[in-house]
């Protein structure tokens, strides 16, 4: 193990990273984050800097990314000189003893070799040549953490992509995982502010609060704090206001969960995007019934088919669909 590292990110990653490398004797030089609400936050009982003040930093040492967005952080830490710019969940597989595991890459190289068969089913339903280098990508990626693997399949405007399908000026939008209204904020330049009305899903309160907030004026979205499910019920939810926000077994806070079928907008849906931190599948087998029109177009993982086809869990039909990564990875 290193000595010594510097951490990129001041979300609550770095908080788990910076007290696991104190547990295991790695000084961490310092926390670094461009974020102007961050800097002069003490994380970990580190004052975050500004990249800035990585220029001190002497260029062996190693920089843990604590953060999900890696290609652009990882090509300007290799443009200052550090060849040795680590993604954090680099750290639970080579030290798995000493560093805990991020739900997102948690049992990642045993769970690719347990499904290697159905990423290989996968790739043979995936109608096109730049779906199937996609697949490729993302593979590739889990199996080296290399973001310049996934690189070439990261696209703006992933949710709603022209060359797929049309939107039209009479969409009636579920957005499942709304997180504060971004992919709110694409569709409506997509529609040009034309459509029937939208309903949004946003479990996290933190995110809630923002998402309500901010249209709270237009009176045709409605902002729901529940999570997705197939059926109606409560669950527990695990709320960092993160992009690690779950659906947890046994811990959490009590969270209202709807089906997608009994919503008062299910008659109507023409689009339905999901985002939702694994729980996709379970989301579409509560919209399967005749109450949600057969033309509705699904978005859920980056996986976007196109118009009048319905994703649902379980279908054994081949999938004319374009796999699609969104470029949040950047």
């Amino acid at each position: 193990m290193p000595r010594q590292l510097a951490i990129v990110g001041a979300i609550h990653m770095a908080e788990t990273v910076a007290r696991e490398c104190a547990d295991c004797g790695i000084e961490a030089l310092g926390i670094y984050d461009d974020a102007l609400d961050c800097q002069g936050t003490i994380v970990a009982g580190h004052v975050v800097q500004p990249s800035s003040a990585l220029e001190a930093v002497p260029r062996e040492t190693p920089v843990i990314l604590a953060t999900h967005r890696l290609l652009n952080l990882t090509r300007r830490l290799r443009g200052m000189g550090f060849a040795h710019a680590w993604p954090f969940p680099l750290l639970h597989i080579v030290w798995p003893e000493h560093f805990s595991a991020h739900p997102f890459y948690e049992d990642l190289h045993a769970d690719l070799l347990r499904n290697t068969h159905k990423i290989f089913e996968l790739r043979s339903m995936l109608a096109d040549e730049a779906s199937r280098d996609t697949l490729d990508a993302v593979t590739g990626f889990r199996l080296t953490l290399d973001v310049e693997i996934l690189a070439p399949a990261l696209r703006p405007q992933a949710y709603f992509p022209e060359d797929i399908f049309a939107l039209g000026h009479d969409e009636t939008y579920c957005d499942g995982g709304a997180y504060s209204g971004d992919t709110i904020t694409d569709f409506l330049a997509r529609t040009d502010n034309q459509y029937t009305r939208i309903v949004a899903f946003e479990p996290s309160s933190g995110s809630y609060a923002d998402l309500a907030a901010k249209f709270s004026t237009m009176s045709n979205i409605r902002c729901v704090q529940a999570c997705l499910h197939h059926t109606d019920t409560q669950l527990l939810f695990n709320c960092s206001n993160n992009r690690d926000s779950c659906i947890a077994p046994d811990s959490g806070e009590a969270c209202d969960a709807l089906c997608i079928d009994n919503l008062p907008e299910a008659a109507e849906l023409s689009l339905i995007k999901l985002n939702i931190e694994g729980a996709e599948e379970d989301a579409l087998r509560g919209c399967v019934c005749d109450a949600v029109q057969p033309c509705a177009k699904a978005v859920h993982r980056g996986i976007s088919p196109p118009p009048r086809h319905m994703a649902v869990a379980g279908t054994r039909t081949r999938i004319a669909a374009r796999l699609l990564v969104v470029s949040s990875a950047a």
